[in-house]
């Protein structure tokens, strides 16, 4: 996102991408105290310590340490798969909630979404290792799609983390344009392609790269939209066309799993 303040090593000692101590000094207690009113009872597998830990750790004004966090999960006995699809995701669902609450900051907002962004690069150095594993026949190439003008990237990263990790091949258009999209999907053959979506106002856009696959590709993939979006509006799917509107990953590989064998594909 342009202008927004990021955090580009991996252990951050000092305060200089805050711009400023007062802007969060008092934010981890905010956090804890809002954590506890805020407990997500239709979500049972997540613990509540652990995202109140996990948020206090990503919100604290004296520096943040990604490798030290990642570390302090795994001893809880969560697997990087569980901090990628579970923890995450849940910690940047309530930061979105404190945001729309108005709650905390833009600009608070984005740096702790920027710092829970760097502990997904932690779990993707793992990548190489984990991919060597993964049964080949199983594997799916997948696109994942973020329209141009949506704020933060943390859901799109984590996505596309966790899909890597499971050993799926994963390429990530971030700020798409139409131009971007129809030189990628020209370009190679996709067995999935996932739009994330935050914004109601993003769904035309998402519309019109449906209709250009439908209309353009010889065999267009599965199409699906996910992201906050979802929360807002019940009718995605009907909006842009996409075959499924869902923020079920697994439903979603389930959708691709049933791809053509036929994998040539014209466009254009």
């Amino acid at each position: 996102m342009s202008g927004r303040p990021t955090e580009n090593h991996p252990r951050d000692h000092g305060a200089p991408a805050i711009k400023g101590a007062a802007q969060v000094s008092n934010l981890a207690s905010r956090v804890i105290s809002l954590l506890r009113q805020k407990a997500s009872p239709d979500r049972p597998s997540v613990s509540e310590h652990i995202v109140e830990k996990l948020l206090l750790a990503a919100s604290d004004p004296a520096g943040f340490d990604p490798e030290a966090t990642m570390d302090m999960l795994r001893r809880a006995q969560l697997s990087d798969q569980e901090i990628l699809e579970t923890y995450i995701p849940e910690a940047a669902r309530r930061l979105g909630c404190f945001w729309n609450e108005s709650v905390m900051s833009f600009a608070q907002v984005t740096i702790v979404a920027a710092r829970l962004q760097l502990m997904v690069r932690e779990v993707e150095i793992d990548h190489p290792r984990k991919n060597a594993r993964a049964d080949a026949g199983s594997e799916l190439s997948i696109l994942v799609v973020v329209c141009e003008n949506e704020m933060h990237t943390l859901g799109c990263v984590t996505l596309a983390a966790s899909l890597r990790n499971s050993g799926h091949s994963v390429r990530q258009l971030v700020g798409a344009t139409q131009s971007d999209f129809r030189k990628v999907v020209k370009q190679d053959w996709y067995d999935l392609i996932l739009f994330s979506c935050a914004r109601k106002q993003s769904l035309e856009f998402v519309s019109s790269l449906v209709i250009y696959a439908r209309t353009n590709l010889r065999t267009a993939p599965p199409l699906i939209i996910g992201g906050a979006v979802l929360a807002e509006i019940s009718d995605a799917a009907e909006r842009t066309g996409v075959d499924l509107a869902t923020n079920d990953l697994q439903l979603a590989l389930k959708l691709g799993d049933t791809r053509c064998l036929d994998k040539n594909l014209v466009a254009e």
